[in-house]
């Protein structure tokens, strides 16, 4: 008997589920605010599913995901591409709780839909909930936790679904629109900046767009579906004001990158060998390590936009080749000329800025300069040496 009863109450959640909704049933679209964290910056989206019959009041959250066994496992997932999220079905009560916690406003539009389209819709969750359905390979720009409910919504309402053209839409890129919430931590825009390849630049059309929750709540909240509203009634939920604070002028990769140029250029002109050697053997040696991550993100990842990476002109493991040579003194006038030809590559590099097919981190100018410098002053040094061997 207490075998019969532990099984009952397992299975009744899904025999719960799975019960048709009633007339007076809601599907809404909750949009959350951003949050402090990286994975947060740019808001989440749910679909909450209302059933007062029932008392059935659930979040179905595509944005959940299982770390693995440890940390290192979860890390290297995400950084190949290979990290799968989870749709999960969740208490109102509970979700709601963790963003009270975090004080982030969220608000839901509730979809003026027909008894068959709310069925249709409860029906394709279920599905999607199944074991074998519940994963997905995430993606940030094209299969995210708000990409999904979008082509869900599109796939029921169909051809008279009208929506609202956003005036952001086919105006910006993938990187524009990210920036706008990266603002408030340019050292993490620094570095997607450094990972994303020139796909990111495409103009986004306006169903991609709704990669962005905030945007797709917009879109949502002023979309028509056969000549009607497709949004019954918005609710706030939960309203905080925006806690994300500037950072400072002095904390910003810009400004540590110029005061660096300014420490390469000091070198130079003073001719302060041992701290060029120095200076030179640790800024090198990251600008290559760097390079290896660009190159791993191009060629060993399933990233759909960490490929073509401009950055690799700059961030680039050939810049090895001279703390090595700092080692091997013997062999650095072999390589007076190609010096001279990168100092000059990199000088041409900032002039024809403007003319790349990638839009590159301005923060990376100061570090590109550098570079240029620091070569002409290895051109210099060389050059004395070429002339005594």
């Amino acid at each position: 008997m207490r075998i019969f009863c532990v099984v009952v109450l397992l299975l009744s959640p899904l025999f719960f589920y799975a019960q048709p909704l009633s007339k007076g049933a809601k599907i809404s679209l909750v949009t959350c605010d951003p949050g402090g964290e990286i994975y947060a910056l740019h808001g989440h989206s749910a679909i909450r599913v209302q059933d007062p019959l029932s008392g059935m009041d659930l979040i179905c959250n595509w944005g959940v995901f299982d770390p693995g066994d440890s940390e290192l496992d979860f890390s290297i997932s995400f950084a190949k591409g290979q990290m799968d999220y989870l749709l999960d079905l969740q208490s109102y009560s509970s979700f709601k709780m963790l963003y009270e916690l975090e004080q982030r406003g969220m608000r839901e539009l509730v979809l003026n839909l027909t008894m068959d389209q709310k069925q249709r819709i409860w029906q394709r969750i279920l599905e999607n909930y199944e074991p074998e359905n519940r994963a997905y390979r995430y993606d940030f720009f094209f299969a995210n936790c708000a990409t999904l409910i979008r082509d869900l919504i599109i796939e029921i309402l169909g051809d008279e679904l009208q929506l609202y053209q956003h005036p952001e839409s086919n105006q910006l890129s993938f990187r524009n629109l990210i920036d706008e919430n990266l603002a408030f931590q340019p050292w993490s825009d620094f570095g997607i900046d450094l990972s994303l390849g020139a796909k990111t630049d495409q103009i986004v059309s306006n169903n991609e767009i709704m990669f962005l929750p905030l945007k797709m709540e917009e879109i949502f909240e002023n979309s028509e579906y056969s000549g009607m509203s497709l949004v019954s009634e918005k609710n706030v939920l939960l309203d905080y004001p925006e806690a994300r604070s500037t950072p400072s002028f002095l904390t910003k990769p810009a400004t540590i990158f110029w005061i660096m140029l300014l420490m390469g250029a000091a070198i130079l002109f003073f001719q302060w060998e041992r701290a060029a050697k120095i200076f030179d053997a640790l800024y090198f040696t990251i600008l290559g390590i760097a390079g290896v991550l660009v190159l791993f993100l191009w060629f060993g990842t399933e990233h759909t936009t960490t490929d073509q990476n401009f950055n690799l002109f700059w961030a680039n493991p050939v810049h090895f080749i001279l703390p090595l040579l700092l080692i091997f003194r013997k062999s650095r006038h072999y390589f007076n000329r190609f010096f001279l030809f990168l100092a000059l590559f990199y000088f041409g590099f900032i002039l024809f800025w403007f003319f790349l097919p990638q839009d590159l981190n301005g923060a990376a100018r100061p570090l590109i300069l550098l570079i240029a410098l620091r070569y002409y002053y290895w051109f210099r040094q060389t050059k004395s040496d070429r002339v005594a061997n």
